[in-house]
């Protein structure tokens, strides 16, 4: 949040629901990672299926599962 402040940015990647609340606070526009892997899986960039797949490997915190389905049934992906 420093960093952000220091070099003047107008929006923080975070999932951080405290680190959203104090940029809201600070009127700071936040987008969560699975945002913009939404979008990157619309415009045809990755498949958000194995994006999923390859998460759920690891220690990242994923969204709640019907998150999930419904982000994967938006664009046309199956889990």
């Amino acid at each position: 949040m420093a960093l952000l402040l220091n070099l003047q940015a107008t929006v923080l990647l975070v999932d951080d629901l405290g680190a959203m609340i104090e940029a809201n606070r600070l009127n700071i526009t936040t987008i969560p990672t699975f945002a913009i892997l939404e979008r990157a899986a619309a415009s045809k960039l990755i498949d958000l299926s194995q994006i999923v797949e390859a998460f759920r490997k690891t220690s990242f915190r994923l969204p709640p599962e019907e998150e999930i389905d419904a982000i994967l049934k938006r664009n046309s992906y199956r889990v």
